[in-house]
């Protein structure tokens, strides 16, 4: 297999996603546009409207969770954009918070999210990913995704793929073996 195959998993439910959250007392998110999807779907697969405007925001669970869901107001790709940024907040909260520093309560989060998260990480492992993680600044993580300039359109049923060529190029980047842009990426 590749050496840039994952080891290990993590899977958060949106239960657990809004735990998390909430156990960190809300994530401050910068939201650079407003948001405005008008069929967010509900629990009971229903629709209603949901609205976020621009500009620095503490959220709750539940508000990022919506935050990081919400696509009709853009795309799928703007999704991606809103997923991320959610992830790092977190990041970022944990890194505010000292949590890396106090890797004894460890278990005081974790317990709390045993029912929502699923992952194949040994203790050690995480324990391990805790100490490595002190050192890390936002800014060090690479954040890569397929974007609208990156797709081709396919016949339906099927909406869209990922241009060869520039999916060759994230992952080289991911993996740290750039592969050169070419005037197709560009368009």
């Amino acid at each position: 297999l590749p050496d840039w195959i994952p080891d290990y998993f993590v899977l958060l439910n949106f239960e657990g996603f809004r735990e998390i959250i909430d156990q960190l007392g809300g994530i401050e998110v910068n939201v650079p546009q407003a948001v405005d999807d008008p069929f967010f779907p509900t629990d009971d697969y229903g629709t209603i409207r949901v609205r976020f405007e621009p500009g620095p925001q503490l959220m709750d669970g539940d508000r990022a969770l919506t935050y990081a869901r919400t696509r009709h107001a853009d795309s799928d790709f703007g999704r991606t954009q809103r997923q991320q940024q959610v992830l790092m907040a977190i990041f970022d909260r944990i890194r505010e918070r000292g949590l890396l520093e106090q890797l004894t309560n460890i278990d005081e989060y974790t317990s709390a999210l045993r029912d929502s998260i699923r992952t194949d990480i040994p203790k050690p492992v995480l324990l391990d990913l805790g100490l490595w993680g002190r050192e890390i600044q936002a800014d060090d993580v690479q954040r890569l995704a397929i974007d609208a300039k990156m797709i081709v359109a396919l016949n339906p049923p099927a909406t869209f793929a990922a241009q060869p060529q520039a999916l060759k190029r994230l992952v080289g980047q991911l993996i740290g073996e750039p592969v050169a842009q070419t005037k197709r990426d560009e368009r």
